[in-house]
């Protein structure tokens, strides 16, 4: 079990909780791990919520769906990944933070792949990319989040996120 099994995103349209099978288990693993991996598996399954539920956790056929393309039979997820998009595994699923996605115009923030690319150099996961994004930054006048500043400052996000990266 990983740190995000216990969150299940299978559940539609923000409404998703912690089912009680993974909740039980996570309780059980919990039992046998140190009270501060325990928090931090409860915090990072409610930071997907919290994703989920402001900006929405998709799977492919949602994200062909906002970007007004059709699903390929040989599209497969890596593909997705591979045309600017963050994906992150959640629960045992593959899904794709809506906050990537500038839904008037159909199309992904080119901020994004900017962000990839810097996580990549900085052998980032793409779930530790997104949990950043949502977390409070230093690097903004208002110490809030950097998924805040995607359309208006793309390239103070960039500035961060260098700095953030590089710094671990």
């Amino acid at each position: 079990m990983n740190e995000r099994d216990n969150y299940d995103p299978s559940i539609p349209d923000g409404k998703r909780q912690p089912t009680d099978e993974n909740t039980a288990a996570a309780a059980e693993k919990s039992a046998a791990v140190s009270p501060e991996l325990a928090w931090s598996r409860r915090e990072t399954a409610a930071a997907w919520r919290r994703m989920d539920e402001e900006f929405g956790l998709l799977d492919a056929g949602e994200v062909h769906e906002l970007l007004g393309t059709e699903p390929d039979r040989d599209l497969t997820s890596s593909k997705l990944e591979l045309r600017g998009l963050i994906r992150v595994e959640v629960g045992g699923r593959v899904l794709y933070p809506g906050f990537q996605i500038d839904r008037d115009k159909r199309a992904v923030l080119p901020v994004v792949a900017g962000l990839l690319d810097l996580a990549a150099e900085n052998s980032w996961r793409s779930e530790d990319l997104a949990l950043w994004l949502m977390g409070p930054s230093t690097s903004f006048e208002a110490e809030d989040r950097p998924v805040d500043h995607l359309r208006e400052e793309p390239d103070a996000v960039l500035g961060a996120a260098r700095s953030a990266f590089e710094s671990c």
